[in-house]
C-alpha cells in the first residue's frame, strides 16, 4: 500500500464535498464524514471564526468528534467549549431568523483563544492526519471511498 499524498487528500476532500452537496452529509459513511467535517470546519472557522461557522446553522459536536478522531484533541476541546457556551441547550435554532436572533447576543471575542486552537491545525498537519486516518481505515477494512 502506498502512502496517501497531500494531493490525494485534496482530491478526496473535493470528491466528498461534491458527494455531500449532491446527496447530503448523511450519504457519507462515518469515516468520510469524519475527514470531511474536520476539513470543512477548519476552512470555515479559519475564514470567519466560530461566528461564521454558526451562521451556517451547523453543529460543533460532530466537528469536535472529527478533530478528536484525527488526533487534534485541543481543537476538539475548543469546539466543545464554544458549543457549550454558545448553545447551552445543545443546538442552535435551524430557522435562519431564530438562529440570528439567538446568536446576536454572543460576544465572539470571548472565543479568540479557542479559534487559535483551530488555526493551530495547519493545513499540512490536517492533510497528514487525514492521510493516516484513511490508511488506518483501509487497513481495518473500513476504507474511505468517494
Amino acid at each position: 500500500m502506498t502512502a496517501v499524498t497531500e494531493q490525494d487528500v485534496e482530491r478526496l476532500m473535493e470528491q466528498l464535498g461534491q458527494k455531500a452537496d449532491e446527496r447530503g452529509l448523511a450519504a457519507l459513511d462515518p469515516a468520510e464524514r469524519t475527514v470531511l467535517l474536520a476539513w470543512w470546519a477548519r476552512g470555515v472557522i479559519g475564514n470567519g471564526g466560530f461566528k461564521y461557522f454558526f451562521e451556517g446553522g451547523s453543529e460543533l459536536g460532530p466537528v469536535a468528534r472529527a478533530f478528536r478522531a484525527l488526533g487534534f484533541p485541543k481543537a476538539a476541546e475548543a469546539c466543545e467549549h464554544v458549543d457549550a457556551e454558545v448553545v447551552p441547550e445543545g443546538r442552535a435554532p435551524r430557522d435562519d431568523e431564530a438562529r440570528r436572533a439567538a446568536l446576536a447576543h454572543v460576544d465572539w471575542r470571548r472565543f479568540e483563544a479557542d479559534q487559535l486552537e483551530i488555526f493551530a491545525v495547519k493545513w499540512e498537519l490536517l492533510s497528514g492526519a487525514i492521510g493516516r486516518y484513511i490508511e488506518n481505515q483501509s487497513q481495518a477494512g473500513k476504507g474511505v471511498r468517494s
